[in-house]
């Protein structure tokens, strides 16, 4: 396993790597919101609502339905559809949950969300887990523009989430979890790196805060990070003159 400089440098050269998807990710959020981008003292200037109106119903039409699922089943018989029907309830019942989890926080809807980095950004950052204890699927969104991930040989293969927030907020996270965190002066903001990478097919996960390891190894081994581009064209830059495609 890599060692904690390891992870510091291999999350600098992530962040570094996807800096341009990030510049772009703000450019496409400022026609979204439509910030007049060639505003000039004593000259007129002139914004369309096309970029937004676009968006809305865009977004009316991904999340007007509900989640559906499909369960495979081996025959049509009465007790493998009673079985279907079981895992089909079961899987409404927690996407409820989920939901109402996240109105709690103070957050949308899970597939509005989703929703919007979608069509904003073109990417979706999604995490499953599966708590033993409960029985239950935990699901949580990042931002895109807050994860980095790393491909190789056609896998996925490392992902760093890096977000900032309150030191307050880092210290009640540290003790909820029983990470290794005590400053003895607690900062406004910190920056916190969640850190995964697979190593033999099994996930490892260390959190870092400030560039220090909270956490050590971990395995995950009911949690599954599901992070990738959607849309957009099949070239990897081999069309692209004077680039190399990767």
């Amino acid at each position: 396993m890599l060692t904690e400089k390891q992870v510091v440098t291999d999350i600098t050269t992530l962040k570094g790597f996807w800096n341009n998807r990030n510049i772009r990710f703000r450019e496409w959020y400022e026609y979204l919101t439509l910030v007049d981008l060639l505003k000039t003292a004593g000259m007129e200037s002139y914004v369309s609502n096309e970029p937004q109106t676009f968006y809305n119903m865009a977004h009316y039409l991904l999340t007007k339905g509900d989640i559906s699922h499909t369960t495979p089943i081996e025959t049509e018989s009465a007790l493998e559809l009673d079985r279907r029907a079981r895992v089909h309830r079961g899987c409404e019942y927690m996407w409820n949950k989920i939901d109402r989890e996240r109105k709690l926080q103070g957050s949308s809807s899970f597939i509005d969300e989703l929703s919007f980095y979608l069509l904003v950004l073109g990417w979706y950052s999604v995490v499953e887990s599966f708590d033993k204890e409960e029985g239950e699927l935990k699901v949580n969104l990042w931002s895109p523009a807050e994860v980095y991930p790393r491909y190789s040989n056609n896998r996925f293969v490392a992902c760093v989430h890096s977000y900032s927030c309150s030191g307050e907020e880092a210290k009640e996270k540290a003790g909820y979890n029983d990470w290794n965190y005590a400053p003895r002066v607690t900062p406004l903001t910190i920056t916190l790196d969640d850190y995964f990478i697979y190593e033999d097919n099994k996930l490892y996960n260390m959190i870092l805060i400030e560039s220090k390891d909270v956490t050590g190894w971990v395995e995950r081994p009911d949690m599954r990070l599901l992070v990738s581009p959607v849309g957009g064209f099949p070239d990897k830059g081999s069309l692209m003159k004077n680039s190399q495609s990767g």
